[in-house]
């Protein structure tokens, strides 16, 4: 992804594009769908992949001084502690551990929450 044109966002510019978005996610357990709201709070729904059980509770997310976006979520099961840089090539995003040009990058698709 790196080696195609590319934009790295951070700062205010991630602010806004997340604000009020949505992202759905999947780990090892889950289907979570994660809201961004205003005051850096994050609402969280999600379904266990077994079926056996669904979950709701509220964590936080911020853009660090070096422009990462972070999540922190510790609710009935699911933890979500990371922080990832932003890019955006075109008009899809993607979210990087690093920024090493050989990094598996994840696509990311902000929707209206």
């Amino acid at each position: 992804m790196l080696a195609q044109p590319h934009e790295r966002l951070h700062g205010d510019a991630l602010r806004r594009l997340l604000l009020d978005k949505r992202m759905r996610k999947e780990n090892q357990d889950w289907f979570l769908v994660l809201d961004f709201r205003e005051r850096n709070l994050l609402e969280a729904t999600g379904s266990r992949k077994s079926g056996r059980g669904d979950m709701r509770g509220a964590g936080k997310w911020y853009v660090t001084r070096k422009g990462k976006l972070c999540l922190e979520l510790r609710t009935r099961g699911v933890e979500e502690f990371w922080c990832r840089h932003v890019f955006r090539a075109g008009e899809t995003y993607y979210l990087s551990k690093d920024l090493r040009a050989d990094r598996v990058v994840h696509r990311f698709v902000p929707d209206r929450g």
